[in-house]
């Protein structure tokens, strides 16, 4: 009898502790469908897809250890039905599947915040730090990473895809060890390590700069990425009329027979709950001779708290060595839903 009472008061002493502590946890997500018109110059789709935010569903929870420590973590999986990215014109629908998006812990502090587990590393998307506010009918379309056939002027198969000419200079997510720094006046920065996808035997390191800053009546932001041999740099700048400028660089050679270069610029608009915006894109591999172009406009209206209707337009035009090819022209709308 005395052996138990002992163990139930050593049980009791652990447990209060962690009972007394209070534990923030939420459950976040977003439910994104748009249809989108295509045509590669030989036939045309009316294609129902996944929007610029696939759809997810989030946990996440938060609790301080001790003192000035808080300690977290975050898990998200992702149902990409039809995703816009892996269509081509004509393709059958696909079910629903189920992705992997984040899994991690992390602690944090003063001393800023370390994060163990799979998420993003640092500078994933440094590539689209902009003010744009219909950035889900410009930039971040339906299109982005588009399996769209790229076909001749004789209706032949080039035997490339939109993908193949306008590759995003950009990284996925991975198991990683993060540091994100607190803030340095406007600047933040952090570092990553993780395994590398080339070279499965190495380690790969990536890091991410970030500054946001009032110029006077203006807003500035700006991201930088960079991990082996890519880099990309974006930024913006708002004005209190609600205009922005924002612009985009980058450069990739992590792959065999790669040479590739990124630019692209932005000009948007925002009266109140409407966003309009126009795009340019240009993007060439200076080892395979291969350059793509885009043009797009955008709008995005929010009808309440995290609930939007956005489209957009986008035209590709493509050059290749030998090759005389039509162009790629496609009309989205959508609407998301987060929470």
């Amino acid at each position: 009898m005395m052996n138990r009472k002992l163990l139930a008061t050593a049980v009791a002493g652990v447990v209060a502790p962690m009972t007394a502590q209070a534990v923030d946890f939420a459950v976040s997500g977003a439910i994104d469908r748009a249809i989108r018109f295509a045509d590669n110059g030989n036939g045309s789709d009316v294609q129902h897809v996944s929007g610029p935010y696939p759809t997810h569903f989030a946990f996440s929870g938060s609790a301080e250890a001790m003192p000035g420590i808080i300690a977290g973590g975050r898990i998200e999986a992702g149902w990409g039905a039809n995703s816009a990215g892996s269509r081509d014109v004509d393709a059958p629908d696909k079910a629903p599947d189920l992705s992997y998006r984040h899994s991690y812990m992390y602690v944090s502090g003063a001393f800023g915040r370390v994060t163990l587990g799979w998420t993003n590393p640092a500078g994933r998307s440094a590539m689209f730090g902009s003010h744009n506010g219909a950035w889900a009918g410009t930039e971040y379309s339906v299109d982005h990473t588009s399996s769209i056939s790229v076909l001749t002027t004789d209706d032949e198969s080039s035997g490339y895809s939109v993908w193949s000419f306008m590759p995003s200079v950009n990284w996925g997510r991975a198991n990683v060890l993060r540091y994100n720094s607190p803030s340095i006046g406007p600047v933040t920065f952090a570092a990553s390590l993780q395994k590398d996808g080339n070279d499965p035997t190495d380690q790969m390191w990536a890091f991410e700069g970030r500054v946001s800053q009032e110029v006077g009546a203006a807003s500035v932001i700006g991201r930088v990425g960079i991990v082996e041999d890519a880099l990309a740099i974006s930024g913006g700048m708002k004005f209190a009329n609600g205009t922005s400028i924002n612009a985009a660089w980058g450069t990739d050679e992590r792959k065999a027979g790669q040479d590739y270069e990124d630019v692209y610029v932005n000009l948007s608009h925002e009266w109140g709950s409407l966003s309009l915006a126009i795009d340019y894109r240009t993007a060439d591999d200076s080892m395979t001779n291969l350059e793509g172009r885009k043009v797009g406009l955008g709008a995005n209206y929010a009808l309440g708290e995290g609930v939007n209707v956005y489209a957009g337009f986008h035209n590709y035009s493509f050059d290749a060595p030998d090759m005389d090819l039509e162009n790629v022209n496609s009309f989205h709308i959508g609407t998301s839903v987060s929470f």
